[in-house]
C-alpha cells in the first residue's frame, strides 16, 4: 500500500483548478521538491474544514489554550495562494481520516484512495457474531437512531442504515477502535475493541462465546455488518434487544421543608459554558496540518 508521508509538511492547501462550475478541488501536500495532489469533492473540502475548527475547539477547550492566538503568536498565517503548478494528481480521495497527536501537539490529516472494492459478504454465521456483538458487548443500539419513535427521542447517533451513504469502511474501521483519537471529546467511547495480536477484539469482559471464537477482525466485522445492514435486520435486532428498565416507582409525596444557602438550587449561570472564537480561526488551519498520507 503505498503512503506519501509529510512529517512535516512545507505546505499543505486546498485548492481549485477550472472556471466556477467546471471546478475541480484539490488537496496538495509539498515538502522540498516532494508534492503530492489529490482531487476531492467540494463538499469534502467544507467537512474537512469544518471539522479541522471543531477539532481545535475541543483542544483548546481540553488545554485551556486559544489555539488562534498560539498560531498567530507564533507568525503562522492562512495560505490563500494557488496551487503548486505543474499539478499532476496522485489519486482520488475517497475517505479523510482526522486525528490530533498529543505528543507532537498537531493536527495529523490522513487521505486514503477512493476504492470501488466491493466488502466481503458476510456468512450467516458472520452476521449472527456480528448480532451478539451489538446486542452484549457494545452499546451502538442505545445511542443510533434505529426508526422507532420513542427511541429515537433520545437518540444522538445517525441511522446504520446510512452508512453505506455517508462512510467509507476503511475509515470506520479505524475510527470503532478508538473513536477519541480522530474526534476528541466525541460522545462514543473508546475501548469497545482491544488490540490482540494482529487485530482487534471486542473488549467485553463476558463476550458471547461465538464472539470470543472468531478468530478475523472484530471491528472489520462490525464495519461490514453496518455497511450490510437493512431495514428488516435493524428490526431484528431491535426485537432481540433487552428492553429498558422501568424507572422505580415515585415514593409518596412528603412536605418537608428546609432551610439554608447550601439547600438553593444552582441557576444556570453557574453551568459551565463553552466559548467559541469564531470561524476566523479557519485562517490558521494550515499552520497546524503538519501531517498527509497518501494510502489505498
Amino acid at each position: 500500500m503505498p503512503v506519501y508521508s509529510y512529517d512535516p509538511p512545507d505546505r499543505f492547501v486546498a485548492g481549485t483548478v477550472g472556471q466556477p462550475g467546471e471546478r475541480t478541488f484539490y488537496l496538495q501536500a509539498r515538502s522540498g521538491a516532494m508534492t503530492t495532489s489529490v482531487s476531492l469533492e467540494k463538499g469534502q473540502v467544507a467537512q474537512l474544514a469544518e471539522r479541522l475548527e471543531e477539532l481545535l475547539d475541543e483542544v483548546g477547550r481540553r488545554t485551556s489554550t486559544d489555539v488562534s492566538s498560539d498560531a498567530a503568536g507564533q507568525g503562522l498565517a492562512g495560505d490563500d495562494g494557488p496551487l503548486d503548478l505543474p499539478l499532476s494528481e496522485d489519486f482520488t480521495v475517497g475517505a479523510i481520516a482526522l486525528a490530533w497527536d498529543h505528543d507532537g501537539e498537531r493536527v495529523i490529516i490522513e487521505a486514503q484512495e477512493l476504492s470501488d472494492e466491493p466488502l466481503e459478504p458476510l456468512t450467516d454465521q458472520e452476521r449472527q457474531i456480528a448480532r451478539d456483538i451489538f446486542m452484549s458487548g457494545t452499546p451502538c443500539l442505545k445511542c443510533h437512531v434505529t426508526g422507532d419513535p420513542v427511541h429515537d427521542a433520545k437518540a444522538t447517533a445517525p441511522n446504520f442504515l446510512l452508512a453505506s451513504e455517508r462512510l467509507k469502511p476503511d475509515w470506520v474501521m479505524r475510527w470503532l477502535p478508538k473513536p477519541s483519537d480522530i474526534s476528541p471529546g466525541v460522545a462514543m467511547p473508546d475501548g469497545m475493541f482491544v488490540r490482540k495480536d494482529d487485530h482487534w477484539v471486542v473488549g467485553a469482559p463476558n463476550a458471547p462465546a461465538d464472539v470470543v471464537n472468531y478468530p478475523k477482525d472484530h471491528a472489520r466485522l462490525v464495519a461490514r455488518y453496518m455497511f450490510q445492514m437493512t431495514p428488516d435486520e435493524q428490526k431484528r435486532l431491535l426485537s432481540a434487544s433487552p428492553a429498558p428498565a422501568k424507572p422505580a416507582a415515585t415514593p409518596a409525596a412528603t412536605t418537608t421543608t428546609t432551610t439554608g444557602r447550601n439547600n438553593r438550587r444552582p441557576n444556570q449561570r453557574q453551568q459551565l459554558s463553552r466559548n467559541r472564537n469564531g470561524r476566523d480561526r479557519l485562517s490558521h488551519h494550515r499552520a497546524h496540518s503538519r501531517h498527509f498520507r497518501r494510502g489505498h
